[in-house]
């Protein structure tokens, strides 16, 4: 369907995507870039966009699949208070974006970056969002330079990107602020980024998930903190973790585009694919590469002899096992074994803790390679065979593999989440 709207001086309209918008008259300033008579904006689906006509404006709207196009209410929509933020930090060096799920961080992001381009800056971006990545694959914390306006992050690239494993920060917090601080310090010193976004995730229920976030920023020496949609409690409890730095808390739009959980995934799902596009199965020798990220690999592993004592006292067949410290860990085939044979393997190892992993557990897992500083790319981990001594790859990566890094997250062949681990996959 496509229909023409007039909309007057300083006026805004709300865009639900998908939605291709051409500017047949005046201009049209969308997340903070302005659009002039004769240009053409393409808006994703699942999210809303206002528009606001800065002398008055002409458009005509393509709208397909739940795509639609309403006017405000008054109060409803934040532009000028986001659009006055976001001019102000232009100027600096570098600004971090917290707030809930669905709160607008990733359109407050969007805005903060072309304000920045319109300010003559070289602007460069991360996205630590783990769950819900735009700029790279879920799983990683990416980053980018922005050579052009934006209305969806997912037109970027990623050029460095860190692995995390999981599309969830919890529990491996200080992996997602190692990634920050070092892709910021990348995007500053290789690429010359002048103002640096950081948009994060939407975990802001306990105080360990802003404690993460704010140190971060500090060891990055933000200019500036904002928390999109932060009230009550949340904004108070900001306010002191971000009190190093000068913070800020902005409203989000009343009405706003919430994503269902099947969207999210079903999102995740194209991210996965648009970075293993034209992506091989590729066959590594166990001996040629070091597998990190893994329980079973980080151990001592057991000799052929004791593998088969391990076989008999479990009567299962235990292909690989290995100890460390404290634990053993033992991938085996065949059925379950018994309480009291576990206990007895436990005790033979000095009371090492046991944990059992069934062989194929670690089909599609989510991987990285490694392959240059600053850049780790997604790989799926198809299967490991012991008798051969190989793993088996699928990646789109060409060049040596020197190490592989697991991840927490089990896919499907067709690239839907499967399920996690809380410790190791394998």
């Amino acid at each position: 369907m496509t229909i023409e709207v007039r909309i007057p001086e300083r006026h805004v309209v709300r865009v639900y995507g998908p939605a291709r918008l051409r500017v047949l008259e005046g201009s049209l300033i969308i997340l903070g870039a302005r659009y002039s008579a004769g240009e053409e904006v393409e808006l994703p689906r699942y999210r809303s966009y206002s528009l606001l006509a800065e002398d008055g404006a002409r458009v005509e709207a393509e709208l397909s699949g739940g795509g639609g196009i309403e006017e405000p209410v008054e109060g409803e929509e934040v532009v000028a208070e986001w659009l006055s933020a976001a001019d102000r930090l232009a100027s600096t060096e570098s600004v971090m974006v917290v707030g809930p799920t669905d709160a607008g961080k990733t359109s407050l992001t969007i805005t903060l970056i072309n304000r920045g381009l319109a300010a003559g800056r070289r602007v460069g971006v991360i996205d630590a969002d783990v769950g819900q990545a735009d700029v790279g694959p879920p799983g990683f914390v990416s980053a980018a330079m922005v050579d052009g306006k934006l209305v969806t992050l997912r037109r970027l690239r990623a050029r460095y990107s860190r692995f995390i494993g999981s599309i969830t920060p919890s529990r491996l917090e200080e992996r997602v602020v190692g990634a920050i601080v070092d892709l910021y310090w990348r995007l500053k010193s290789t690429e010359g980024a002048g103002l640096v976004v950081i948009d994060t995730d939407g975990w802001t229920s306990t105080l360990q998930a802003l404690e993460y976030k704010a140190n971060a920023c500090r060891l990055i020496d933000c200019s500036a903190a904002v928390c999109v949609g932060c009230r009550d409690e949340l904004a108070e409890v900001f306010r002191r973790v971000f009190s190093f730095t000068e913070t800020l808390i902005l409203p989000s739009p009343a009405v706003r585009r919430e994503r269902s959980h099947a969207e999210r995934r079903e999102l995740r799902r194209e991210a996965y694919a648009r970075y293993l596009e034209g992506a091989v199965e590729r066959v590594v020798g166990l001996g040629e590469v070091r597998i990190l990220g893994s329980c079973l690999f980080s151990g001592r592993m057991l000799s052929g002899s004791e593998v088969e004592e391990l076989s008999r006292m479990l009567d299962v067949r235990v292909i690989a096992a290995s100890e460390t410290m404290d634990s053993l860990y033992i991938y085996y085939d065949g059925g379950e074994p018994r309480r009291e044979d576990i206990a007895a393997v436990s005790a033979r190892y000095g009371g090492k803790h046991v944990y059992l992993y069934r062989r194929g557990c670690e089909e599609n897992t989510l991987s990285a390679i490694p392959v240059e500083p600053g850049l780790d790319v997604i790989a799926i981990l198809r299967g490991i065979d012991f008798s051969k001594g190989e793993a088996r790859l699928l990646t789109s990566y060409q060049g040596e593999i020197k190490t592989i890094i697991l991840g927490l997250v089990r896919l499907t062949e067709n690239l839907e989440e499967a399920g996690r681990a809380s410790k190791c996959m394998l």
